[in-house]
């Protein structure tokens, strides 16, 4: 779905098909700058966001997702998240400020401001993204 192509991971899933809320919380998960800028064209194509809260709170990523949510928003056209989850993303609690450590954005410092921890991508990351 991703305008940005990702090499083949050799992880496998055997016996179910991964839906798009698993594939995003795994790519939040795995830390890695590429697979997180490719996962953002996933928010277009969410159709359960209550299993998406339930899995980003299963792994403690929850203002990670509302974070990337919101940066989504901004720079293509997604679905609109559910106020009830989007208020529960945005009052969890969590301990860790980056989604990637070290990494700080200079162009998005609202949305780093309200979800309280810190986007790795700054609008020349996302230029892909406007084609």
């Amino acid at each position: 779905y991703s305008p940005i192509k990702l090499r083949a991971i050799k992880t496998r899933i055997v016996g179910k098909k991964l839906t798009i809320e698993e594939t995003l919380v795994r790519a939040i998960d795995s830390g890695e700058f590429r697979t997180i800028l490719a996962a953002l064209a996933l928010f277009n194509h969410i159709k359960n966001w209550s299993l998406l809260y339930k899995l980003a709170k299963e792994r403690n990523l929850m203002k990670k997702v509302g974070a990337l949510y919101d940066t989504a928003r901004r720079i293509i056209k997604t679905r609109k998240i559910n106020k009830k989850i989007y208020n529960g993303l945005l009052q969890a609690k969590e301990k860790e400020k980056y989604i990637i450590k070290g990494l700080s954005s200079k162009d998005y410092n609202d949305i780093e401001k309200k979800w309280k921890i810190y986007i790795p991508f700054n609008k020349s990351d996302l230029w892909r993204y406007k084609e």
